[in-house]
């Protein structure tokens, strides 16, 4: 009974963060600038000298719109009281990464690739770029750091939640646990 109810959880978490990967995604699209190049001789794009930052903008745009997304996520989460504990925390981070990753591919395939049949001289804006996986770490990281540090000044021993698989216990302090006051 608790497994299937874990699981519909994890897929409940998942189904939410994907739909905001792909928000996440598009919005990147719209909000990451376009580095202005001149098309060469050969086909190939040159930035123009002033526009190099774009690169570092673009990948510093989605890393923190990510951990963003992570934090409010994480914070999210941790709010559902009646299902605190690791599952949440891993399901959390499982759908944050899956979610990252969907917000990844989506604001790739939006930007998609210059048109490489432009003469030479033509001043063109190349959409935006990621360049390496590793920007999607953020938003699980952020996820877990939220709803890690909430679970440590968490003063409650079951970070209060009331168990529903161990009656008499509900949210009692730990001392009234250990003097045995709270187990009938």
């Amino acid at each position: 009974m608790r497994t299937r109810r874990d699981a519909t959880l994890a897929v409940a978490i998942a189904a939410v963060l994907l739909l905001l990967g792909v928000a996440l995604g598009s919005a990147w699209y719209r909000l990451a600038p376009a580095e202005l190049s001149v098309v060469l001789s050969d086909g190939t794009t040159a930035p123009l000298p002033t526009e190099s930052s774009h690169l570092f903008d673009g990948v510093a745009l989605f890393t923190l719109m990510g951990l963003g997304a992570g934090l409010v996520s994480g914070a999210a989460l941790w709010q559902w009281r009646s299902q605190r504990g690791p599952i949440l925390l891993i399901a959390g981070a499982a759908a944050s990464l899956l979610s990252a990753w969907v917000a990844y591919r989506c604001g790739l395939l939006l930007a998609g690739a210059p048109n490489a049949d432009l003469a030479a001289g033509t001043l063109i804006a190349v959409p935006p770029v990621l360049g390496s996986a590793i920007v999607t770490v953020a938003q699980p990281l952020g996820a877990t750091l939220a709803y890690g540090t909430a679970a440590s000044f968490s003063g409650d021993h079951n970070l209060g939640r009331a168990d529903p698989d161990t009656p008499g216990l509900g949210s009692a302090p730990l001392a009234e646990l250990s003097s045995g006051s709270a187990v009938r």
